[in-house]
């Protein structure tokens, strides 16, 4: 291990720097990752039952980590125990579909 004398500004320009260079020689760009789809994620529907309002997330743990639910604190496990069983979680219904 070597010691360093860098600011947290500078370790984070070079971390960016490594990553930029690591994706380049894997022939990806910063923008494919962050718009790449896990194919393996479950996108996740969240119907509010007093509303009717309905929200849309590309998996259950952005859902589980946005508005609303991130006000109720509700876990990824949680969400998942609760999906497509048609039963309210603290008066929200969690799918994997719209209906």
């Amino acid at each position: 291990m070597k010691k360093s004398n860098l600011s947290l500004l500078e370790l984070n320009s070079l971390i960016a720097e490594k990553q930029t260079e690591y994706n380049v020689l894997k022939g990806k760009s910063m923008i494919e990752n962050l718009l790449k789809v896990n194919p393996l994620s479950i996108a996740l529907v969240v119907k509010e039952v007093a509303t009717g309002k309905i929200w849309k997330f590309s998996s259950l743990t952005v859902g589980a980590a946005s508005p609303p639910l991130s006000y109720l604190k509700v876990s990824r496990q949680t969400i998942a125990k609760y999906l497509n069983t048609d039963k309210p979680y603290k008066g929200y219904i969690f799918s994997t579909t719209d209906s």
